[in-house]
């Protein structure tokens, strides 16, 4: 497995945006505990696997020649994947639609 690398503070802000606006809706089922939809600043759909795949073109261009590189939509569904039950209960629901 590749080891992912720090973020940066531009991606935090973008990710923690996208937690807030609830752009980030985990996909039901079985085998895909860690897929997720994120909706990017253009309002395009992204597919994202945790902890290092996205369908987003930066991520396409420059994350699969960079091993450990990361785009904000992987660091917003990793940061939403760690967001409390009583923070945002109906966002949860969303994230976790089997609880």
């Amino acid at each position: 497995m590749i080891s992912v690398n720090a973020p940066d503070p531009d991606q935090i802000t973008k990710a923690q945006e996208l937690i807030i606006n609830q752009k980030i809706k985990k996909i039901k089922g079985d085998n895909f505990e860690n897929f997720y939809v994120v909706t990017g600043s253009r309002e395009i759909d992204h597919l994202v696997v945790l902890p290092n795949f996205c369908s987003c073109e930066d991520f396409q261009v420059r994350g699969l020649k960079t091993p450990g590189k990361v785009c904000y939509h992987i660091v917003g569904a990793s940061m939403a994947k760690k967001v409390p039950a009583d923070d945002f209960p109906e966002w949860y629901t969303l994230l976790n639609p089997d609880r």
